[in-house]
C-alpha cells in the first residue's frame, strides 16, 4: 500500500546503499 510505495520510492533513491535491506523490508512487509 503507502507503506509499500514509501519504500519503493526510499529505495529508488538509495538504490544500492539499502537495495538488500529494502528487499529484506519489502519481504517482510508482502509476508
Amino acid at each position: 500500500m503507502t507503506t509499500k510505495f514509501q519504500i519503493g520510492a526510499a529505495c529508488s533513491l538509495a538504490g544500492f546503499g539499502i537495495g538488500i535491506f529494502c528487499v529484506l523490508i519489502t519481504m517482510a512487509v508482502t509476508a
